[in-house]
């Protein structure tokens, strides 16, 4: 069970936590421009050569367009690319934003999301629609980006960079991500995490009340028979 009575520290992931996602939008937006070789999106070491080492910030965009038409085989104009990489990304649903605010009063809140360049320009805009703020660290403390540090999730040494640069302890720490790799990871270094679990459509304003974290073992149950499994190896 979680320990809220020592935190001072809340990070939360942004897509699929803050902003909503449909990961199933990529593929879709391929075919519709008649690339029936869009299935390659779905293919991780695909995924890993091209959005993975955009996302860590080791490629620029125009290089990642470049390989995307290369491996397609097709002229994709790279506007065309961008709309169907960023078709994935949705709003922010209302009240979220609200939420998040209320929380600010009580804890000190950051932000920690994988992502890439192109992404990064298309969700702001939201962002700045949905808040009236100009940019992330104007609601968080601070706001860490993996195409900006270099490195992502699930690498333990992102929270550890996390925690160094916002001279953060772990046990007065929780993490809130969408996937369970990510919440397993940050649990691995110390930090009390929370798995939002998606299937079963929790959302962050579930998780508080007025402002002050409200823990429940329902919202854990897949990362705490993770951990046990671990502890059996």
């Amino acid at each position: 069970m979680i320990n809220t009575k020592k935190i001072k520290n809340i990070i939360f992931d942004f897509g699929g936590v803050i902003l909503n996602l449909d990961q199933s939008m990529l593929v879709n937006c391929m075919l519709s421009k008649g690339l029936d070789e869009a299935c390659l999106f779905n293919d991780p070491q695909f995924m890993e050569v091209i959005f993975g080492k955009l996302e860590r910030g080791i490629i620029p965009p125009q290089l990642a367009y470049d390989r995307i038409r290369s491996a397609l085989g097709k002229e994709l104009p790279n506007e065309d690319i961008a709309e169907c990489w960023n078709s994935v990304l949705k709003e922010i649903p209302e009240g979220r934003i609200d939420c998040i605010r209320e929380v600010k009063n009580n804890y000190n809140i950051y932000l920690l999301s994988n992502t890439n360049q192109i992404h990064y320009d298309y969700f702001l805009h939201e962002f700045r629609n949905k808040t009236g703020l100009n940019e992330f660290d104007e609601l968080f403390k601070d706001a860490y980006f993996s195409h900006e540090i270099h490195l992502a999730k699930p690498n333990p040494e992102i929270f550890e960079y996390v925690m160094a640069h916002s001279n953060l302890k772990p046990e007065e720490t929780i993490f809130i991500d969408d996937l369970l790799e990510n919440a397993l990871a940050a649990h691995s270094t110390g930090i009390q995490a929370v798995h939002l679990d998606l299937t079963k459509e929790h959302d962050i304003r579930d998780l508080f009340q007025s402002g002050l974290f409200r823990p429940t073992i329902d919202y854990n149950r897949k990362l705490y028979k993770a951990l046990d499994e671990y502890k059996q190896f």
